[in-house]
């Protein structure tokens, strides 16, 4: 049930925390920083037990309503298998029109990448019809021009503080990943975290900063 769910949860973040400051150098992590690594590591269940075809009960594109972000992996999410690295950025904050930019790598067409952006929204009102208040964008632009939006949609997601880009990297070249601020009416900026697996080299970290 959700009551067992919930403590499994639990304890996964707490072991991430430790994780983050004993390994990674960072004490004080976000709450954010520690969701997204927990998604990013998160296993895939497509297609689900029927497999492809008709039947096919879970969709390709993450998240979906058949599993969400996916099934949480905490040993994946925590190491780093060979190959791949995986880069963390807990990020001060982003005022309306302002937007990060960090630079993708690769050498070899075929690897596989997974973005997940996550953020601490300010709460919205009780009777709001939308809750999101704060609006921030994950985007990647291949070197061919194409911009993949978050969360399987073709424009941005203006209804989630959680954004996931899952690619194959088809073409060799620099992919650009960009968290843009599109709205953030409280607080003057918001902070956010960024997490990239990635088959390739380290990511460029805040390859530019675009100011409004």
């Amino acid at each position: 049930g959700t009551g067992v769910a919930a403590e499994q949860m639990a304890v996964a973040a707490k072991q991430a925390r430790q994780r983050l400051a004993e390994a990674r150098g960072i004490p004080n992590p976000s709450a954010a920083l520690v969701k997204a690594l927990l998604l990013a590591g998160a296993r895939d269940l497509a297609p689900g037990q029927y497999g492809t075809g008709a039947k096919q009960e879970i969709p390709h594109v993450r998240p979906n309503n058949a599993q969400g972000f996916g099934l949480l992996d905490l040993d994946n999410a925590l190491k780093t298998n060979e190959g791949e690295t995986i880069e963390l950025h807990d990020a001060p904050g982003l005022a309306t029109g302002a937007a990060d930019a960090y630079e993708l790598a690769v050498g070899q067409p075929g690897g596989r990448f997974v973005l997940v952006l996550a953020y601490s929204d300010y709460p919205g009102a009780p009777a709001a019809a939308r809750k999101l208040v704060n609006d921030l964008d994950l985007t990647v632009t291949s070197p061919d021009g194409a911009v993949l939006h978050a969360n399987g949609r073709t424009r941005p997601d203006d209804l989630n503080n959680v954004e996931m880009i899952a690619f194959e990297a088809d073409e060799a070249g620099v992919y650009l990943a960009r968290v843009a601020a599109r709205a953030v009416p409280m607080g003057g900026s918001q902070p956010y975290a960024l997490v990239v697996r990635s088959p390739q080299s380290p990511v460029a970290a805040a390859a530019t900063t675009e100011t409004p």
